[in-house]
């Protein structure tokens, strides 16, 4: 299988998806989750080229750029985000939260949907590139604690970059 092939299933879901559930985080509006990933795309290539020139093919950067977050599409039939809609929600639409994760999909943290995902449509990660999705999200798991110290080049890259597209779009709210 090939992206292009799981693009032709999932594709609708990632050009629609937010990035996040809340006002105040990122990206949290339809479409989100693509202006999300483009940022952390346009970050890490710019972040590998300065750091650590030519060590990284770009397929490779826009590659992990646009597939950090796939998991926040669903699992390919049933969609992470609901919106929330109805009278039984106003009190958390008050608060900011204007999606909720959707109660008919089990439970699994983004990293790991993400790579359920791309084993889903047979695409193979190395090492490097399972790690650095992994622990995209950097600090901000306590499950990375084990990494610290440990993290491969790429790793760092993609939490840098990640955290940085993030904050970019948290200053423009």
């Amino acid at each position: 299988a090939t992206v292009k092939s799981m693009f032709e299933k999932i594709g609708q879901e990632f050009f629609s998806a937010p990035a996040s559930s809340r006002e105040e985080y990122h990206g949290c509006f339809p479409g989100g989750l693509a202006d999300h990933s483009l940022r952390v795309t346009h970050s890490l290539v710019k972040l590998a080229g300065v750091l650590v020139p030519n060590k990284y093919p770009k397929e490779q950067l826009y590659f992990l750029g646009l597939m950090h977050d796939l998991g926040k599409v669903g699992d390919g039939e049933i969609p992470f985000y609901v919106s929330l809609e109805g009278d039984q929600n106003a009190w958390r639409r008050r608060r900011g939260e204007i999606y909720g994760t959707n109660p008919d999909l089990p439970y699994m943290p983004t990293c790991d949907r993400t790579m359920f995902l791309l084993s889903k449509f047979g695409i193979a990660l190395s090492a490097e590139e399972f790690i650095a999705i992994r622990i995209s999200d950097g600090p901000y798991e306590k499950s990375n604690e084990k990494y610290n110290m440990k993290e491969p080049d790429l790793a760092i890259l993609l939490h840098f970059a990640d955290r940085w597209a993030t904050a970019i779009e948290k200053a423009s709210l």
